[in-house]
């Protein structure tokens, strides 16, 4: 499997699932009302805080700067 990954989208297995993880955070960061600490339990993150030093290594910014940056107004 992993060559295969690597074969056809020129990225291993662990840098295609943390692209979906990331992915589903952002998404849940600007289209819901969940909290930092319930996206990161949903996403099965051990604790908040490695949630957030993951998050804020993938884009450079923590999630709750992300949220207020890109949150939609409804």
């Amino acid at each position: 499997l992993k060559n295969n990954v690597q074969t056809v989208l020129n990225r291993t297995a662990s840098q295609v699932i943390r692209e979906r993880v990331l992915l589903e955070a952002k998404r849940q960061l600007v289209y819901s009302d969940k909290t930092t600490s319930q996206i990161a339990m949903g996403l099965h993150f051990s604790d908040d805080s490695y949630f957030v030093r993951f998050f804020k290594r993938e884009t450079g910014v923590t999630p709750y700067k992300y949220k207020k940056q890109h949150k939609i107004a409804v």
